[in-house]
């Protein structure tokens, strides 16, 4: 055995280690071990000779890659005929990916996908889908019924919480036999497919009564 052989200092506390022989006829190991009792975790390593009990202690494990910083934004596209396009892109490092475009008036979806992105692989917070910030355009430039629409077109406000009536949508639909569901705040009405269809109350403006049926005719409503 070398009278000294070069040890490098523990990795968990920094101090030089014990290195010694088991002469025991059962063991006859050479070690090398961690002798501070303030270490916290007293690292120990054994081998038949010297110079493999001193290369087991040596070793470090490699270090770890630079971790490359990760990115999601939008990339706004200009194409021709002044179209405009946003782009969801994922950046690591000099990659990146497009995740999904968005038609220039759609840019609050590109936001709200994002900003789901960002939540999953970044950790911050999750996007409500009801804020404002992620709605569409329509929603903010009401479209108000013509004055021959307008006749007995009254404030949504005003409208009756139960049985059934007509809806005025901001981006200038109609939606006939709606009612109210006051548990998730929407109208709903169903189509003769049998398909439920709901809207968000932020996004009506107005109601009026169901007309009257036909003269000779009845009225039935679905249940």
């Amino acid at each position: 055995m070398t009278d000294q052989p070069e040890l490098l200092p523990c990795p968990f506390c920094d101090e030089l280690p014990k290195w010694g022989f088991d002469a025991d006829p059962e063991i006859r190991l050479h070690y090398v071990n961690c002798s501070n009792l303030d270490c916290p975790v007293g690292p120990d390593v054994c081998a038949e000779n010297e110079a493999n009990a001193i290369a087991a202690w040596n070793a470090r494990p490699a270090p770890v890659a630079e971790v490359k910083p990760l990115a999601v934004d939008i990339l706004e596209m200009k194409l021709s005929g002044g179209r405009l396009e946003h782009w969801v892109r994922i950046k690591c490092g000099n990659r990146t990916y497009d995740v999904r475009n968005y038609p220039g008036e759609y840019r609050n979806r590109a936001l709200y996908e994002r900003d789901g992105l960002r939540h999953v692989l970044l950790g911050e917070p999750k996007p409500d889908l009801m804020s404002d910030e992620y709605a569409d355009h329509l929603a903010h430039s009401p479209q108000e019924p013509t004055v021959e629409q307008a006749a007995g077109w009254q404030p949504i406000e005003t409208a009756p919480k139960g049985g059934l009536i007509d809806i005025w949508l901001s981006d200038g639909v109609r939606w006939c036999d709606c009612y109210h569901d006051r548990i998730t705040d929407t109208w709903r009405t169903s189509r003769p497919s049998g398909r439920l269809l709901s809207i968000q109350s932020k996004f009506v403006t107005h109601w009026m009564h169901r007309p009257e049926p036909p003269a000779g005719g009845s009225d039935h409503e679905n249940k």
